[in-house]
């Protein structure tokens, strides 16, 4: 019902959906599952209402191509494949610069250099789970975390080299710690 809600909203315009792959995450179907449903009730509806709305399904692409392979009739609905190259790393620092332009804090240039530096080496060591926007803003919020803790002068809002660096060092720390972990199973 709320998948037939949501394309009823969207007659006459745009459907989008991020992440769609989460609809189904690759599974097979089973008798409850609400995922597999609502991409059958997608798919009636981009067959019956093909030229009252666009539908928009946006994701990494490897979980992508796994849920166009879970119907028969999925992919040969889809006309169109766009993939998006990430950001690179003055485009990353130019949205590092809009979110703290949208939250008055200010980056002085020491610190930009510091950024840039940051989200090349996050470039070179890309892997398939690379953040691409979403590492600016991490970036962003760790280093107001850093100034905070360093300038107790609340109308200081300025990110110097050693924020954004400290911020950069325990993002990369996390990252490593992540790479380094061991799934916890369980056996009988």
């Amino acid at each position: 019902l709320k998948t037939k809600d949501r394309i009823k909203k969207a007659m006459g315009g745009v459907l989008f959906i991020d992440e769609a792959y989460a609809l189904c995450d690759g599974n097979e179907p089973s008798d409850i599952d609400y995922g597999h449903e609502a991409v059958a009730t997608l798919l009636k509806a981009m067959e019956d209402h093909r030229r009252d709305f666009v539908c928009i399904l946006a994701g990494y692409p490897e979980k992508m191509d796994k849920m166009l392979d879970m119907n028969p009739g999925f992919r040969s609905r889809i006309l169109f494949h766009v993939d998006f190259p990430d950001y690179s790393a003055d485009e990353m620092l130019e949205i590092l610069r809009g979110i703290c332009k949208k939250s008055s804090y200010l980056l002085d240039d020491s610190a930009e250099n510091e950024a840039l530096a940051f989200f090349s080496r996050q470039l070179e060591n890309a892997d398939k789970n690379f953040a691409n926007g979403r590492t600016a803003r991490n970036l962003y919020e760790l280093a107001k975390t850093k100034q905070a803790l360093r300038s107790p002068d609340k109308k200081d809002k300025t990110f110097t080299a050693e924020d954004v660096a400290e911020a950069g060092k325990e993002l990369e720390a996390t990252k490593t710690q992540k790479q380094n972990c061991k799934p916890i199973g369980f056996a009988a």
